[in-house]
């Protein structure tokens, strides 16, 4: 990080989620994270906690990035937040980025309140079954 000067910027924590943002209330600085990142517990309420506890330390529009998204019980976490949050949206949902759209799998990317010209991305090709012995490029 130093190489690229954002040792100032990033701050990386190994701790459970309650901790960090106890921590992180008890600094009272006004500094806000616009990107959050989520590699936890691969479980709903646990999920759930992260986002609720985190909003109030995003920045006025910010980046969430989900990890292990794949997983049903944090799949129905995010639909329920967003039901909730409408300042959420997702822009890549676990069906797209498992299928390796920019190369990317198993995350889910939310915007905190985006401007209205970001949209969800959308698979640009069908999805097709290749059986066989040779490669398939559609």
């Amino acid at each position: 990080m130093e190489d690229f000067q954002l040792s100032e910027q990033i701050f990386l924590s190994d701790q459970e989620t309650e901790n960090f943002f106890d921590d992180l209330e008890e600094l009272n600085s006004e500094e806000k994270l616009g990107v959050y990142y989520y590699d936890a517990s691969e479980d709903y309420l646990s999920l759930l906690i992260s986002l609720l506890l985190a909003q109030k330390f995003w920045s006025d529009s910010a980046l969430i990035i989900i990890n292990k998204c794949q997983h049903p019980a944090l799949q129905q976490s995010i639909k329920d937040f967003i039901k909730t949050h409408p300042q959420a949206q997702i822009i890549l949902d676990d069906q797209v980025a498992n299928h390796g759209l920019l190369g990317l799998k198993n995350i889910c990317l939310l915007a905190w309140n985006a401007s209205p010209e970001i949209t969800a991305l959308k698979s640009p090709k069908k999805l097709v079954l290749n059986v066989g012995c040779c490669p398939y490029n559609p």
